[in-house]
């Protein structure tokens, strides 16, 4: 009996949400908040509203094969970047400045998102909104950094050197076990260190070398005088050899 295998394929469907809020830029906040949308380049029948006031969206800019949606005050200074570009009016909402709610709406409510000013307030610092916790950032119309990742100040490490963490946002590390983003090398053996990201549950290994008597700059030179010894010979023998051929030529 044959059997007829089909196969569905079902697009990846990306949820509509806010994704980033520049509520209270340094300075002046005249034309510089926005909200960022991700899971859409079009928005289209989309209403943004606060606590107090709804507005109706004017496509400024579409940007083909995007993920991110910005919206922005009338004459916004953002409208060069890779996504559509949206107008609300001369203020989102009654304005971002202070504590409040974010609606959005497409006939129906989308999400609503309500943050403080705890973080990100007048320090040029946008509100990104990942995992539903708020760090500070700032990437309109880009996704938001990876709070998981590690980064260390080198790839490679030798007793008796440091390993210092380059934190993306404020969340807790771990050196073999111990709370911390400064770990001195104390042992002069090769080994594996790990490192753990405590609030994303994830680590990455490094192996320390130990540090050689010889160093590897001093072999590399060695080899390098080595080798130039080599050519000189080289040179000094097929010299002699065309010495003694235009010798036996002449005689």
């Amino acid at each position: 009996m044959k059997y007829i295998l089909f196969l569905i394929l079902i697009p990846s469907i990306s949820a509509i949400e806010i994704n980033e809020i520049m509520y209270n830029p340094e300075g002046n906040d005249n034309l510089k908040e926005y909200i960022e949308i991700s899971g859409t380049n079009n928005l289209s029948n989309f209403t943004i509203g606060d606590t107090e006031q709804n507005d109706s969206l004017t496509l400024i800019k579409f940007q083909e094969n995007s993920n991110f949606s910005l919206i922005v005050e009338e004459n916004s200074f953002y409208t060069n970047l890779n996504c559509s570009i949206y107008s609300a009016s001369k203020t989102i909402g009654n304005t971002l400045n202070n504590e409040d709610t974010i609606y959005l709406y497409n006939n129906r409510l989308i999400e609503k998102l309500t943050y403080n000013t705890k973080l990100a307030k007048n320090n040029n610092k946008s509100l990104e909104i990942i995992n539903k916790q708020f760090y500070e950032g700032y990437s309109p119309c880009e996704p938001n950094k990876d709070i998981c990742k590690i980064t260390t100040n080198k790839e490679f490490f030798y007793y008796p050197e440091t390993i210092i963490i380059i934190p993306e946002k404020e969340i807790r590390y771990k050196i073999n076990n111990i709370t911390t983003i400064n770990y001195k090398i104390t042992e002069n053996i090769k080994q594996i260190i790990e490192i753990e990201a405590i609030e994303c549950a994830i680590s990455k290994k490094i192996i320390v070398f130990p540090r050689k008597i010889i160093s590897e700059s001093y072999i590399n030179n060695f080899s390098y005088k080595k080798n130039n010894n080599k050519k000189i010979i080289i040179v000094f023998l097929t010299t002699i050899i065309i010495l003694i051929i235009k010798n036996d030529i002449f005689n």
